[in-house]
């Protein structure tokens, strides 16, 4: 070690042979000599093997919670009369009665919601249950089952209130025949529901089907909510009464 001092050994005298090739003796250390001398200590095993201290482990942020999402729902009738007039509903069915003169043409409906801002159609299949008289006489309900793409379509409405302080929704219906069987209808209502449970049944009227496409205005009146405010709009409307021909 070159930080310690020099030691001395004494080897005692002994007696080397011609023939010996190696002589071996104990040297031992000058006691003199090695006062100043100092031996480094051995690290404690304690020391030694102990591994340094390890750090704590930073804790990983808690995420925050998520809120939780919930739908709310479009257009919430207020106290003040705001947005009872917007509501979706969802067509049930059908119901039809036929005049005199019915047909056996293949015949199909387009119902459209009719407001400024979202136009929402659909189109049924053929109209035609096995077993019934369909289109040519009496009358017909078509459930859910056979009205196709527009089972469970949901349509915006948008009220506007009549002259006798109701509240009035409309849709659009247009049916599409294929032949030269014309057809009297009597009577044609859009069965709905809307997004609170509530039925509304619109009333499409007394009509004739005497080319490809007629499409008829559908309406339903019902009364404002009892929380909102009765006065009357000043944008009122007077439902004409319906009269018998080829329609739109």
């Amino acid at each position: 070690n070159e930080n310690s001092s020099s030691a001395k050994f004494i080897c005692p005298s002994y007696n080397v042979a011609a023939s010996d090739t190696t002589k071996r003796n104990t040297c031992t250390l000058d006691r003199s000599s090695s006062a100043s001398l100092s031996c480094p200590r051995s690290p404690s095993p304690s020391s030694s093997n102990s591994r340094p201290p390890t750090p704590p482990r930073k804790s990983s942020p808690t995420a925050a919670p998520r809120p939780s999402v919930t739908s709310r729902p479009s257009s919430p009738c207020l106290r003040s009369g705001a947005g009872c007039d917007e509501e979706t509903v969802t067509i049930t069915s059908f119901e039809v009665e036929m005049g005199s003169d019915g047909t056996s043409d293949p015949v199909t409906a387009q119902i459209c919601s009719e407001t400024a801002d979202v136009d929402v159609c659909c189109e049924t299949p053929r109209l035609n249950k096995p077993g019934s008289n369909n289109w040519s006489r009496g009358k017909e309900t078509w459930p859910l089952v056979t009205l196709g793409r527009c089972a469970g379509e949901r349509f915006p409405t948008k009220a506007r209130t009549t002259v006798t302080n109701l509240l009035e929704s409309t849709l659009s219906l247009s049916l599409k025949k294929k032949g030269r069987d014309n057809a009297q209808i009597n009577e044609f209502f859009i069965n709905t529901e809307n997004e609170s449970g509530v039925k509304r049944k619109f009333k499409c009227g007394k009509f004739s089907v005497n080319k490809e496409k007629v499409t008829r205005e559908c309406y339903v009146q019902y009364p404002k909510p009892s929380g909102a405010n009765t006065r009357k709009s000043s944008a009122t409307t007077t439902r004409p009464p319906f009269r018998s021909g080829s329609g739109k």
